[in-house]
């Protein structure tokens, strides 16, 4: 599957707080935007193929969905 990562955050962004810090894995509480933007690069560049497919699963393709 092709993940397009600026989509994936668009709209992890959009799904709220929780949302970005259960991707990242961590409280994002006093990161300003551009700041949980890199870590989210970060946290992409990390992750299992599988388990970042699933996000966008999730994030993306079923969103688009409804």
């Amino acid at each position: 599957m092709k993940i397009n990562n600026e989509k994936l955050k668009k709209a992890l962004f959009n799904s709220g707080t929780l949302a970005v810090e259960d991707f990242c894995g961590m409280d994002l509480s006093g990161y300003d935007k551009e700041s949980i933007d890199k870590i989210m690069d970060e946290v992409i560049d990390q992750m299992p193929d599988d388990t970042l497919e699933e996000y966008y699963k999730i994030y993306v393709i079923d969103a688009e969905k409804e």
